[in-house]
């Protein structure tokens, strides 16, 4: 059995690339937004269906290869909190430190302890937050209509 730190080196260079592409888009999405002077939530909107697909890929890959299965969960040094927003509140924790925030989503059937496996080690290379999206984990449901990009953008804008 191979120790957490060998597997996830083995898948790194993945994420990290992945972390390059989705930085790359959002400030493209941003230039362009102020630019043209679009409304930014519909530039969340769209950066989001890119960064949705990248994130169900990665944890399918992680998921199909296996190399997190046999790790113990953990949750490291998080700072959990709850952010209000609009109609409610949600969950999410943050650790580590750098320039550039990497934000784990949860694919809505389970809640961001989905992460548990990977968490450590991310928060050791980057900023890291993990939410759970309303009506799951520690996340109230809603108490009335909004928009998964609005928690999104308002947990970047905190």
């Amino acid at each position: 059995m191979r120790p957490l730190g060998s597997m996830f080196s083995s898948i790194m260079p993945y994420v990290a690339a992945v972390t390059r592409w989705l930085t790359c888009i959002a400030q493209v999405s941003v230039r362009r937004t102020v630019l043209e002077g679009d409304d930014m939530q519909g530039t969340v909107r769209r950066g989001l269906s890119f960064g949705m697909i990248t994130a169900i890929a990665l944890v399918t890959t992680a998921i199909l290869t296996g190399p997190f299965r046999s790790a113990k969960a953990q949750t490291g040094n998080a700072l959990g909190s709850y952010l209000d927003v609009e109609n409610g509140k949600i969950y999410y924790e943050e650790c580590g430190t750098g320039d550039e925030a990497l934000v784990l989503l949860h694919d809505g059937v389970v809640h961001s302890a989905v992460w548990n496996d990977v968490w450590p080690s991310l928060c050791k290379e980057f900023h890291t937050i993990r939410y759970d999206r309303r009506g799951y984990g520690r996340s109230p449901a809603a108490t009335g209509w909004y928009a998964e990009t609005d928690d999104l953008f308002a947990l970047l804008r905190q």
